[in-house]
């Protein structure tokens, strides 16, 4: 099984990066079709919403980039 999600993984790195090298920008998404990766802000009170100026990941759409030193940190 985990061949299968090393294979995922790199399956989807690969399109990420055909995608970014064409000028779209791109973000890591679950099966769900949810941002896969969690906010930083996840749990705090009160809520922030900081839209990634933080510069942290975990922000969505926001996250989006076509660097492709970007799009490898974030897959």
């Amino acid at each position: 099984m985990a061949t299968i999600d090393r294979q995922a993984a790199t399956l989807a790195l690969a399109h990420a990066l055909a995608a970014a090298g064409r000028g779209l920008p791109v973000f890591p998404l679950s099966a769900t079709k949810l941002p896969a990766l969690r906010s930083p802000h996840h749990g705090e009170q009160p809520p922030v919403h900081c839209r990634g100026a933080c510069g942290l990941p975990g922000h969505g759409v926001h996250d989006a980039t076509t660097d492709p030193a970007a799009v490898r940190a974030l897959f």
